[in-house]
């Protein structure tokens, strides 16, 4: 039956489908009664900019309206943080330039943005490749209390807070050795509750460009 219903599907009749992005005409293709193939407007990435867009088809010359999909790929290095997040963490180096055995500060601000108190909390920070964090300094913050524990795994230094107070906001400070030049983009840091991991909040830790 599922083999009869594709070999079956096809046009009615004639017409004509247009694509409109935010109320503009962007493409459109004319097809014919008993049409088999799929009909697909590609390419329209040149009309969609980053923001929140619009996307209309349109049946024309034709009494019945076709049914459409809409498939979207992207790629971000900086997802868009969840309004339910109710921490904050920001990231950030403080040069876009060095040598190689210096070594950059990195600052990382985590905030309770509520006046109640939050359970396990996490902040994991995203470090550019090329630079690399110092075990002893990670040490010395979770004995002086900090932070409470933390993991190194790939390019990320990951924190975490046994509770934080209300409206409680911690910085870190990191000296990471600049050791393997080249230009490199860290990915994204990210903040949220340990047991609520869907809800996140994001931030971009920035660029660095390393010389021998």
């Amino acid at each position: 039956m599922s083999k009869y219903a594709a070999a079956s599907k096809k046009t009615d009749e004639a017409g004509t489908l247009e694509c409109y992005v935010d109320g503009k005409l962007v493409a459109s293709k004319h097809y014919e009664a008993g049409e088999k193939e799929a009909i697909e407007f590609k390419n329209l990435e040149k009309f969609l900019s980053a923001g929140k867009h619009k996307i209309k088809i349109r049946t024309k010359g034709a009494k019945s309206s076709l049914p459409y999909t809409v498939a979207i790929d992207y790629n971000t290095t900086l997802p868009k943080s969840a309004e339910q997040c109710n921490v904050d963490v920001d990231a950030t180096i403080n040069t876009k330039n060095c040598k190689v055995g210096e070594t950059v500060r990195l600052t990382t601000k985590v905030n309770n943005k509520q006046d109640k108190g939050m359970p396990m909390t996490m902040a994991v920070v995203g470090i550019p490749s090329g630079l690399s964090a110092q075990p002893w300094q990670l040490k010395e913050l979770q004995e002086k209390g900090t932070i409470g524990f933390y993991e190194i795994t790939d390019n990320y230094v990951i924190f975490y807070f046994r509770d934080m107070a209300p409206n409680a906001a911690h910085t870190i400070n990191l000296d990471l050795k600049a050791e393997v030049p080249g230009e490199y983009e860290a990915p994204a840091s990210s903040g949220y509750l340990y047991y609520t991991a869907e809800y996140k909040c994001w931030s971009s830790t920035g660029k660095i460009k390393i010389r021998k």
